[in-house]
């Protein structure tokens, strides 16, 4: 598994798939993030309240180079740390790779992406890539 670090707008990521985390409703409103165009119809028609490890992939999204759009949830953004988001990258990439995804990007928003998150990222995606049988 290759890991790269990137900095670069939501719309310049090229990868097979692009994760984005997506929280709970606070106070009956969706907790802003960067994908809020592309997942907002999921919210309106209940198809996602961004529970944890709730999730919603979305093909061929407008105006991402990305083939593939997962939205997981991280269920209240308060309660949001560390131990969640390493749960968060596995479940992405188990998921993804059952749908035949070659390469993604997982997106750390701002709050969300000091050296511990970055580091817990990559831990779950490692484990979640794991198989104890190879």
């Amino acid at each position: 598994m290759e890991t790269r670090l990137v900095s670069l707008p939501l719309d310049q990521i090229e990868s097979a798939a692009l994760v984005v985390l997506s929280f709970e409703k606070e106070n009956g409103k969706p907790v802003p993030g960067m994908a809020d165009g592309w997942i907002e119809d999921l919210y309106k028609s209940g198809e996602l309240k961004g529970k944890l490890l709730e999730t919603a992939l979305l093909h061929k999204p407008a105006g991402l180079k990305a083939g593939r759009l997962l939205v997981v949830g991280g269920g209240k953004a308060a309660d949001f740390g560390a131990a969640e988001l390493r749960k968060v990258a596995g479940a992405a990439l188990r998921l993804l790779k059952s749908k035949g995804a070659r390469n993604l990007a997982l997106v750390l928003e701002t709050g969300y992406a000091a050296p511990e998150d970055v580091s817990a990222a990559v831990e779950g995606a490692v484990l979640g890539d794991y198989h104890p049988d190879r």
